[in-house]
């Protein structure tokens, strides 16, 4: 395994009789959790596996990116409070979050997958 939690070495996915890959159940390796509020936040070092799974605490907008000064706003992807969705990164990403709306103190929990 990768000596850095967030990074993770290149998933081989099953192949079909087709010979075209498909996802199969993959491991949760390591989870980084970003809090934020109605300012946005991102994670400290940047990620360079391959899948993540991301679930945040409330429904809030997020950013995927390679700039280490960008962040997201509530122009970028809404993202639905306790909704577990799979996203494949390319290259090293930093990923930042912002709530929808109201104000308080969230967490989006991005778990690398291998």
């Amino acid at each position: 395994m990768a000596s850095n939690p967030i990074t993770a070495k290149k998933i081989r996915l099953p192949r079909d009789q087709g010979g075209d890959g498909f996802q199969g159940a993959l491991f949760p390796y390591a989870t980084v959790t970003i809090t934020f509020t109605d300012t946005a936040q991102k994670n400290t070092d940047s990620i360079t596996a391959q899948i993540v799974r991301l679930i945040a605490t409330a429904d809030c907008h997020v950013k995927f990116h390679d700039a280490t000064d960008d962040k997201a706003t509530t122009a970028d992807m809404f993202f639905k409070a306790n909704t577990v969705e799979y996203f494949h990164l390319l290259g090293k990403q930093f990923i930042s979050a912002i709530n929808d709306s109201g104000a308080g103190s969230s967490k989006l929990y991005v778990t690398v997958m291998i």
